[in-house]
Parts: structure tokens; C-alpha cells; sequence
């Protein structure tokens, strides 16, 4: 305290008696203390004697000196600042993405409606789709095993679709008396016979996505919708 206010007396006469002026000017009380302004001098004064903005320096020991606030922590990886403070945040209170929904259709089995009985027996369901084939092929060389495949083919695909026919309301009866016109749509949409594989494939779409989802059932829905296929509704 004794060297504080030696301190201060020096700086206290230093600016009294400069110049050679009489005027006296206040003496502060304390480092702490409201400094008036002096006209004369200006402020420049209070920053000889405590500093930049009227603080004591820290280098000469007057006056308080001013503590450096600690900077907060940095969050890193699962870390998060609550007021000042570093926690850990556990790896399961991590927000997780939102599970996606689940597809409805996954698990199910495909729509396949069969007819029991079927509206035609197998055997003469096959001959007449073999005595057809023969007149599309007529001039045309296939070997008896390729010629049978297609009509075994044809045969598991004309039932699945008369199944459906009937099932979406479609008169059995009707859909038996239009079946020769319905093969035209499914089986020779360009008026001659597809490849062997063409009717495999379609056969393999019926038993993967079900009879609605297939392209030669789509064929039938497209003649209906733009008339070239009228089969009557049960009523």
C-alpha cells in the first residue's frame, strides 16, 4: 500500500507543476477512483499514469488487473458443450436415421387365380392350341420339341389368365366363348408365333409378380379398354 501511493504522489506532482503553471489540480484518491478531465492537458495524462482506457497497467503493479477469460472446450467426435462444460454423449443417445417403412408387398405371394374345375380339360385345351400353332407356323420348320414347349407353355398361361378374367367379374361362360379371340391377344399379337423364350419368360412374370402383373394380361385389359375385346360382366 506504501508503494502504491509513492507511486501515486510522484505521478501527482509530476502533472501539478507542469509548465511552471500555478493552477493545482485535483489529487485522485485512489487508483480506483473517478479522475476529472483537465482542459488543459487533456486526458492524456490518466494514460501516462494507468494505462490504455484508464486501467492500471499490469507491468506496473497499480491498480487491478484483468484475468483472461478460459476459452470454452471444443466438441469433438460424440461431444457436445453444455454450458461450459465438455460431455460425452453415448453413442446410442446419437440420433439415428428413421427407419425406412416397410413394403407392404414384400412377403407376399403373388395374386394367381385358377379355376377349379377349369373352364376346358387339358387335352383338348392342348389340341386346340397345337392345331393353331400349326396353322401359324404352316411354311415354317420347327423342331417337335420346340413345337410342344410352346403349346405346354401356352396352356399353363391361357388358365392363369382365364382364372383372373374371372375372378375380376369377367362371365366364365363368355370368357369360355371368346377363348380362340383371347389367344390371339395373348399368344400372336402380331399375327404370327413368339419365340420359345418370349412365352417362357411371360410364364416365369405370371409366377413371380401374379396374373395382373404380367404382360399378357395386360394385352387382354388394353383390348377390353379400347373395344377390341367385348367379354360380358357377371351380373
Amino acid at each position: 500500500m506504501l508503494a502504491m501511493l509513492s507511486r501515486e504522489d510522484v505521478l501527482y506532482q509530476m502533472f501539478s507543476d507542469d509548465e511552471g503553471s500555478g493552477t493545482e489540480r485535483p489529487r485522485p484518491s485512489s487508483p480506483l477512483s473517478p479522475i476529472p478531465s483537465i482542459s488543459s492537458r487533456g486526458d492524456s495524462w490518466i494514460e501516462e499514469a494507468y494505462g490504455d482506457k484508464g486501467e492500471a497497467s499490469s507491468s506496473t503493479g497499480v491498480g487491478p488487473q484483468a484475468q483472461p477469460s478460459s476459452p470454452l472446450p471444443r466438441s469433438g467426435i460424440n461431444q457436445e458443450v453444455r454450458w461450459g462444460v465438455l460431455e460425452e454423449v453415448a453413442p446410442e443417445q446419437a440420433a439415428a436415421p428413421p427407419a425406412p417403412a416397410p413394403d407392404p408387398n414384400v412377403g407376399q405371394q403373388p395374386l394367381i387365380p385358377e379355376l377349379d374345375p377349369p373352364l376346358l380339360t387339358d387335352n383338348i385345351r392342348r389340341e386346340e392350341l397345337d392345331h393353331r400353332l400349326g396353322l401359324i407356323l404352316f411354311g415354317h420348320s420347327y423342331a417337335p420339341s420346340i413345337r410342344d414347349s410352346i403349346v405346354e407353355t401356352q396352356l399353363q398361361i391361357e388358365k392363369k389368365i382365364e382364372g383372373a378374367l374371372v375372378s375380376d367379374g369377367y362371365s366364365p361362360d363368355d370368357v369360355f366363348a371368346k377363348r380362340h379371340k383371347i389367344r390371339g391377344f395373348l399368344f400372336y399379337p402380331h399375327g404370327t408365333a413368339l419365340e420359345e423364350g418370349t412365352y417362357l419368360s411371360h410364364l416365369k412374370e405370371i409366377r413371380r409378380n401374379g396374373t395382373r402383373e404380367s404382360v399378357p394380361y395386360r394385352r387382354i385389359t388394353r383390348a377390353l379398354k379400347n373395344f377390341y375385346l367385348l367379354i360380358a360382366t357377371c351380373k
